[in-house]
Order: C-alpha cells, then sequence, then structure tokens
C-alpha cells in the first residue's frame, strides 16, 4: 500500500491504532483492553491467508462479521483469528416493536432490540415485555441480519 502521507503508517495501521508512537507527532495513547483490536481488510486477509476480495465478500455476504468505518471496513482481530480456525458465527436477529401511529395512519418504528441468533418468536408479548400502554397497537417483527422479516406478532388494542 502505498503512503502519500510521511510520518504515517498505512490505513490499516490507523485502524487497529494505539500503536501509535510520538515520533509521529500524535500523542502517545494507552491501549484500551476492552476494546478489541481491530483489522482492516488486508490485515484480515493477510491472518486468513485469502485475497482482499474474497475478505469483502465474507463481510458483506455475512459470513464474517465487520463494520464500516467511515470508508473502510474494520474487524475485529480475535474475531478473524476464530474464523480462520473454522468457527462459523451466526449473526444475530432483532426484534422490531412499531406502534400504531393514528395520525399518519401507519405504524412507527419505537424499538429495534438485538436477540440471539436462535431466538424463538412467541405467539404473544404483554405490553409490559415491550414498553407498550395500553390503548395503542402494537407489531412486533423477528427481522434477520439482512432486515427480512421472519414473523410478526400483534399486541394490544
Amino acid at each position: 500500500m502505498l503512503n502519500d502521507r510521511p510520518g504515517r503508517s498505512p490505513a490499516g495501521a490507523i485502524v487497529s491504532s494505539c500503536d501509535v508512537s510520538a515520533r509521529q507527532g500524535d500523542a502517545p495513547m494507552i491501549r484500551d483492553p476492552l476494546i478489541p483490536r481491530l483489522v482492516s481488510v488486508p490485515e484480515a486477509a493477510d491472518i486468513l491467508e485469502l485475497k482482499r476480495s474474497r475478505v469483502h465478500q465474507l463481510v458483506t455476504g455475512g459470513k464474517l462479521p465487520g463494520a464500516w468505518s467511515g470508508s473502510a471496513i474494520v474487524l475485529a482481530e480475535e474475531t478473524v483469528r476464530r474464523y480462520k480456525a473454522g468457527e462459523r458465527f451466526a449473526f444475530p436477529a432483532l426484534l422490531v416493536i412499531y406502534a400504531y401511529d393514528d395520525a399518519a395512519e401507519g405504524w412507527t418504528e419505537v424499538e429495534r432490540r438485538a436477540v440471539k441468533p436462535d431466538y424463538v418468536l412467541p405467539g404473544a408479548f404483554g405490553l409490559d415485555e415491550i414498553g407498550g400502554e395500553p390503548g395503542v397497537s402494537y407489531r412486533v417483527e423477528l427481522v434477520d441480519n439482512e432486515d427480512k422479516t421472519i414473523g410478526v406478532v400483534k399486541v394490544g388494542a
């Protein structure tokens, strides 16, 4: 990777920062052990011994957890190493709670809650379970990591 900024590391090293040195002109940082070390796609490709395009496909295809940091994809180094060791990841689903808005004559999203990948949508919810108010109609949807609806339960009025 070419570096057009003398004294700076390529983007991959900056993403997994806290390896910053004072000689680069940056303030020294103390690494927080609670924040996982992040790696860029090229670094993940080196660890996995794959091409960068393949790592990108794994992330965008929902097979390897990653996140956008600005315009770069970052991955937790530990997750990459676990993937290399053969572990495969089930992605969490979401419960999306909607309330019926009479003024708008439609459903308005109230809350999103992450649930385990093997979560089974119950046949009914109580208002206390979803933080609902009496007299309001609610709809609870179970959606997958691609925002596709798996199931729906109506609650309330």
